[in-house]
């Protein structure tokens, strides 16, 4: 303004007029897209203060009011300030009696931006970052219950896929998917499994060969057994005269009385 090049000027009125209508559009926004009732209250309550000038008059006078009103008075004034003639900038006069409108609408954003703006934005922002963290612990309580829910799916399914596996087994090609397994493996692999079930087969033909070896020694110390017994049963019942063995020998003595 104090080149006179009213060219720039005249682009930047263009630049907030676009960043103020911006401005609008998101505050309305979220202002119908509250869901908690901290940030309802914020926007609603008439909690803050601020000061502006009085138009033809040298005092300020302190308004109060909410953050809804807030925002949207600072985009009016914004408004109202980008309407500012250069030859108005050339001057440091800012005297609410002598100044104009447009002109006492940049004193009031200077005057109550550090002061009040700023804290009153971030105050907002901080409580939208506070429902977003609140939304976060929310999906991830969702997440945790949905992971446990899964993993209990599988443990189910797995429970009677392994449970009907062997009525299952006994359909299928098991033959050919062992071969196929068996060659499908690498070779140390391969190996190892042959080690394994050669090493179970030879236990198995050790325990079959100490049972018959029992089984014969069984069979033996019987038959030592039974000629043992005869042999006693012999000696009771010595053969006759005749020979024929049939006679007990207690027949064959003469009873002597004393």
């Amino acid at each position: 303004a104090n080149t006179n090049r009213t060219e720039e000027v005249t682009g930047l009125q263009h630049t907030l007029d676009e960043w103020v209508t911006t401005m609008r559009e998101q505050h309305k926004e979220n202002y119908e897209s509250t869901e908690t009732s901290e940030l309802e209250d914020f926007y609603n309550d008439n909690h803050l203060f601020t000061v502006a000038p009085v138009q033809g008059s040298a005092a300020w006078k302190t308004e109060q009011s909410s953050y809804w009103t807030l925002a949207n008075d600072l985009a009016r004034r914004i408004e109202r300030g980008s309407r500012t003639r250069p030859e108005d900038y050339r001057s440091a006069d800012y005297d609410p009696q002598t100044a104009p409108p447009s002109k006492l609408s940049i004193a009031y954003v200077m005057e109550n931006a550090i002061r009040v703006l700023v804290p009153a934005f971030e105050t907002a922002v901080g409580l939208y970052d506070e429902q977003v963290q609140a939304f976060g612990h929310l999906t991830s309580a969702l997440v945790y219950a949905n992971a446990s829910l899964n993993a209990l799916l599988v443990v189910g399914i797995a429970f009677f896929v392994l449970s009907a596996l062997l009525h299952v087994i006994q359909t299928v090609q098991y033959k050919y998917i062992s071969c196929w397994l068996a060659l499908s493996m690498p070779p140390e692999a391969v190996k190892k499994l042959y080690r394994f079930y050669t090493d179970q087969e030879a236990q198995i033909n050790d325990l079959d060969s100490e049972g018959e070896g029992g089984e014969e020694e069984q069979e033996e110390d019987n038959s030592e057994q039974g000629q043992n017994a005869q042999g006693g049963i012999q000696g009771l019942y010595p053969p006759n005269g005749n020979g024929n063995g049939h006679d007990p020998y207690w027949q064959q003595q003469q009873y002597r009385y004393p």
